[in-house]
């Protein structure tokens, strides 16, 4: 049944291929690798293995930033109530100044979902900064907020842009270095990596995103723009990893292990108090509304995950010892949100039947 969706997934273009894992009880129950890497006519394509490496988008931030955010407020050197300015003091404006960490977290600080900064870098623009990736953190510092803090929830790559250099800020290390000490080598995540775009080494097999009109086919590098101007190693995007590794991530938070204590996942599960938003701190859980969850209808309520523009998603139930993990590249060769959601949706659905049958 899975493997016929999945085979209709592919035929209708919702993606070339992927890679699907469930765990049900603590244990795996499938792993699919369908499909093939590319959809070019070239025939470059070749079949997914295990191995493929796929851009993980928006999957970065709950797994490297978050993750390495849970470690640091449980050690303590971070904290949920620290006000963003204490670790950016470039943040500027009034009505930033009570912008809390909590607040990234939640994506209910008042800033705007997303700004196209990589034009303005690409012009040239600078704002006195020593490197692009410190002019994105100006850009975004100097960004004024839309809405008072915790009166609205609006997702926001530019409060995980943030977060990431908060992150930064708090333990001296780059955010590809944190993530590696903090999350990627406790969970055994071998092939998890962001890719330094100021280095010449790019991963190889990964799989090809969307066809941008001024860099090419993009592939082996980020596809979200702000993160690629800015050298490829954001908080909101750039982290590129097999589909195991994101299991083992998933696996880490079902079970509490891998160094992640079961109250702080618990904590960092739970729906925030901002009016009427589905956010936690730095996830989010299936919205009740019939036909708008990503996570299908039969998903628990209770769980929680989230979701990568490139086509990815990552669903946990921790009461169930559960999990869902779909990496794809749904936006190869070009952007396709409305067949996207319904391939996520189906797959979902179809999982969690064959688990509860």
């Amino acid at each position: 049944m899975l493997e016929r969706i999945l085979d209709q997934v592919v035929a209708r273009g919702a993606t070339p291929g992927g890679v699907l894992i469930a765990a049900d009880q603590g244990a795996v129950t499938h792993h699919i690798a369908f499909g093939t890497t590319s959809a070019e006519p070239d025939g470059s394509g070749v079949p997914v293995t295990a191995e493929t490496l796929y851009d993980l988008a928006s999957l970065t931030k709950p797994i490297a930033t978050v993750g390495s955010v849970m470690k640091l407020v449980d050690s303590g050197a971070l904290d949920l109530e620290d006000p963003v300015r204490k670790w950016i003091p470039e943040l500027t404006g009034e009505a930033t100044s009570e912008i809390e960490v909590r607040d990234l977290l939640t994506h209910s600080s008042g800033l705007p979902a997303h700004l196209k900064f990589y034009e303005r870098i690409l012009a040239g623009e600078t704002l006195d900064a020593r490197s692009p990736r410190e002019t994105l953190l100006r850009m975004v510092a100097s960004t004024p907020i839309e809405y008072e803090r915790n009166t609205q929830s609006v997702y926001s790559d530019l409060g995980f842009i943030l977060l990431g250099f908060v992150v930064e800020r708090a333990t001296g290390e780059r955010l590809d270095r944190v993530a590696q000490r903090l999350v990627f080598d406790p969970v055994g995540m071998a092939g998890a990596r962001f890719v330094d775009l100021e280095q010449t080494d790019r991963p190889a097999h990964a799989a090809p995103t969307e066809r941008c009109p001024y860099r090419g086919l993009v592939v082996g590098e980020v596809h979200d723009q702000n993160c690629h101007a800015a050298g490829g190693i954001m908080g909101h995007a750039g982290l590129f990893a097999a589909a195991d590794d994101v299991a083992r991530f998933a696996d880490a938070m079902v079970k509490a292990t891998a160094g992640f204590d079961a109250s702080i996942i618990e904590m960092f599960g739970a729906r925030c108090d901002v009016p009427d938003s589905t956010r936690t701190l730095g996830w989010d859980t299936p919205s009740s509304t019939p036909g708008e969850s990503h996570a299908g209808e039969l998903f628990s309520r209770a769980s929680f995950g989230h979701l990568g523009f490139t086509g990815t998603a990552l669903w946990i139930d921790r009461a169930h010892g559960r999990f869902v993990a779909l990496i794809a590249n749904s936006i190869h060769p070009a952007v396709q949100r409305p067949v996207t959601k319904a391939m996520r949706r189906d797959v979902m659905d179809a999982v969690v039947r064959e688990l509860d049958s």
